[in-house]
């Protein structure tokens, strides 16, 4: 069985720094000398504009956050993260959208955690110290009469990593750095699967 340990870390920063980048038409390179370090650097274009036209192109192709996502979609959610920036990241995103939630640092917290209190659904990081997301998955599908949804949330996206989170248990699958849309649909979506299981 597959397992992410010993970890130095994900490569997040940079993997940010790249959609970043190119979400604003540039490019990011990196020139590296092997025993003096990397240099990153990037390009982008802009073109001059007032303000007034920035921010009316910006109320006009951009589509809000909606603050009543919790209201009209209600879940306990439970957040197992141990990257702080990750973690702050993600409970900013989820209480932007009128969520409470939960959070944990790794594995064994989150088993803690669990033992006390019910949750809906819990967005699974893989790659932590103590207990991995692999394992604390395969721990809650076994000794939990209450089963929550449990969605993964790593910044490994290929498809081994995808079979490994379903072969555990998961139920779902959101990559990082994590897009706000694709988190509150997935809300949404799973909000109507809880609701369906308990009529």
């Amino acid at each position: 069985k597959a397992k992410y340990k010993n970890q130095t870390g994900t490569g997040l920063g940079l993997s940010i720094s790249k959609q970043l980048v190119e979400n604003m038409g540039g490019e990011i390179k990196v020139d590296s000398k092997e025993g003096k370090g990397s240099v990153f650097f990037f390009h982008v274009e802009f073109e001059v504009s007032s303000t007034q036209n920035i921010i009316k192109k910006e109320k006009s192709t951009s589509r809000k956050i909606n603050k009543n996502t919790a209201t009209h979609h209600p879940l306990d959610i439970l957040l197992v993260e141990d990257d702080t920036f990750n973690q702050v990241f993600a409970t900013r995103l989820l209480r932007k959208m009128g969520y409470n939630i939960a959070c944990t640092s790794n594995g064994l917290e989150a088993l803690e955690l669990i033992r006390k209190k019910d949750f809906d659904l819990i967005f699974m990081d893989i790659q932590m110290p103590l207990m991995d997301g692999l394992e604390c998955t395969e721990r809650i599908r076994k000794d939990f009469d209450k089963q929550p949804f449990i969605i993964a949330m790593t910044a490994n996206a290929l498809e081994e990593d995808k079979k490994m989170c379903f072969k555990v248990g998961m139920d779902d699958f959101i990559s990082k750095p994590i897009d706000w849309k694709h988190l509150e649909s997935l809300l949404i979506e799973y909000y109507h699967k809880l609701k369906t299981l308990q009529k």
